[in-house]
């Protein structure tokens, strides 16, 4: 599967996701948000109408903002994204070594919808092992 390019049109960067299915349009939206300058601009061209709530949700949790949702043809959406800053975590976004692991930082995300469950890959650097409850040593 080819990665859809990403060209520059005046001020506004696109990129053609037609012929892409869920979650492919959110991945590559996402990708092509990150090459991007904070306040650049991508159109984001799609012909299935799952991508237009599932490349907003994508996009607005990685702290961008959707501007416009709009029909251009036939069965064909452009989605218009501001890049905005990166979304901030919550709480204490150090990373902290799991004590006697060895293993490294563990990262945990809370994934508040099922757009972000799709488009979302969850590493786990490190594994705690519950103990071993009713045994007595």
């Amino acid at each position: 599967m080819s990665v859809p390019s990403v060209r520059k049109s005046g001020e506004v960067y696109e990129m053609d996701a037609r012929g892409y299915v869920c979650p492919y349009p959110q991945i590559f939206a996402r990708r092509a948000l990150r090459e991007l300058a904070p306040g650049e601009v991508l159109d984001v061209i799609v012909d299935n109408r799952a991508s237009c709530d599932g490349v907003p949700a994508a996009v607005v949790n990685d702290g961008s903002e959707v501007l416009e949702i709009s029909e251009v043809g036939e069965s064909t959406w452009r989605i218009r994204i501001r890049k905005g800053r990166a979304a901030q975590p919550r709480g204490d976004d150090s990373a902290r070594r799991s004590e006697g692991s060895g293993r490294g930082p563990a990262r945990i995300r809370i994934l508040r919808s099922e757009s972000e469950l799709m488009t979302t890959v969850v590493e786990l650097t490190a594994i705690a092992t519950p103990p071993r409850m009713g045994r007595n040593p």
